[in-house]
């Protein structure tokens, strides 16, 4: 190659090398450059963090000495270990932006690896902090306010005694209560034991899907309308129906997951009955507790008819394992709730929507023409007593 040929190539490569300085392709990432340029005001607010915890914590041991005299030395070589953490992410900080100084593309994994260890060394001592100063005020609030385990946990003493079945798992949970915040905890376990509830599936949506959570607390029924994430192994199929039941007596993390037909978790086995209702002649007779639930999961004025061919038809086809529970008599209550009618013989319930009647006793077929017997029909069930599975209505409620 001749001198010419070679000069043409030297120009050329001075150009290239004078168009990548000037356009900045050799640079440090522009991201890059903005995190080492923020990272000093960054630290600043960590220090004063620190500062602020630290001086709380001070105040604290000093305010009661006789409280923090076996501890106050270690509180304090821990946060002094927490200061020292900060200088060292300082020391990091500077060797990032010696790092980024140059400015050169080629020191961008240097940088980055200065950051990361100035990240990690700059939040572990004001999170520390943070921990030390709740724990010398939660120390300092528990001797200002005694606490009364008895009185505490006096909500799970009932529920013992209300749920005999819960007794020695409670009793068992009550040997790890020793401070408010536990007894709080326990105390709201067994309030769910007297919470009934129903998740009932009104459609789903890729992976959400809309429920009505129609909820029993003290006697009173409410129900609400919320969208939450898909729940598992649940599909189309299951809309109309109740995807999740947790009865009184249960914790939350009880609760059945079985489909099935709204209402029937609350009707007895054929030839048993609860104070929803009873059997006769095949069919399931209601009671205005039933009634109530039934409008609140089916949204209608009618409750469900249901035989006996139908609520076999569903047992023999669900899952289960075991028979459903028997809900036998009135379930206990805490505190007493209002009542949502008077008692029998008045003439016009508190609520206004029923006149409450004597009731026939379970073997009188004078109940037949009561206002409580089953009406409506839930005739093109899936559960229906043609013992199927195909025609239930999608999106029934």
């Amino acid at each position: 190659m001749n001198r010419a040929g070679l000069g043409v190539i030297a120009a050329l490569l001075a150009g290239t090398m004078g168009l990548i300085a000037t356009a900045g392709l050799d640079d440090l990432p522009r991201n890059l450059r903005s995190t080492v340029a923020v990272a000093p005001a960054s630290l600043s607010g960590d220090r004063a963090a620190f500062e602020k915890n630290r001086q709380a914590v001070e105040r604290a041991l000093q305010s009661d000495p006789d409280l923090f005299q076996n501890e106050a030395k270690s509180l304090r070589d821990r946060l002094e270990q927490d200061r020292i953490r900060l200088d060292n992410a300082a020391a990091a900080l500077t060797v990032a932006q010696q790092s980024a100084k140059p400015n050169r593309r080629s020191d961008a994994e240097k940088v980055e690896r200065a950051l990361r260890e100035f990240d990690t060394l700059r939040h572990e001592p004001v999170a520390d902090s943070d921990s030390v100063k709740t724990r010398v005020e939660k120390a300092i609030y528990n001797k200002q306010h005694p606490f009364d385990q008895e009185a505490a946990i006096a909500p799970v003493r009932k529920a013992m005694v209300d749920w005999p079945e819960k007794k020695s798992d409670l009793n068992a949970r009550l040997d790890a209560v020793n401070d408010p915040e536990s007894a709080a905890n326990l105390d709201a376990l067994a309030a769910q034991l007297y919470i009934s509830w129903d998740k009932l599936l009104l459609s789903v949506d890729r992976d959400r899907e809309k429920i009505r959570l129609v909820e029993t607390v003290n006697g009173t029924t409410t129900n609400v309308e919320r969208t939450e994430s898909r729940s598992f192994g649940v599909g189309r199929e299951s809309e109309g129906l109740v995807i999740e039941h947790k009865p009184a007596g249960k914790y939350d993390s009880e609760s059945e997951r079985i489909p099935q037909p709204a209402g029937y978790a609350y009707i007895a086995p054929p030839g048993q009955s609860n104070h929803y209702g009873h059997w006769a002649d095949g069919v399931w007779h209601w009671l205005p507790a039933y009634f109530l639930m039934s409008q609140m999961l089916h949204a209608s004025r009618t409750a469900p008819q249901v035989s006996t061919r139908d609520y076999h038809s569903w047992y023999e086809h669900s899952p289960r394992t075991v028979p459903p529970p028997v809900m036998r008599g009135q379930a206990p209550r805490m505190p007493e709730a209002p009542r949502a009618w008077r008692s029998p013989g008045s003439q016009q319930s508190s609520s206004g929507w029923w006149k409450e009647r004597p009731k026939p006793s379970w073997g009188e077929r004078s109940f037949d023409s009561s206002k409580y017997k089953s009406r409506g029909s839930f005739g093109g069930s899936k559960y229906q007593s043609r013992g199927t599975f195909r025609s239930f209505p999608r999106g029934r409620r």
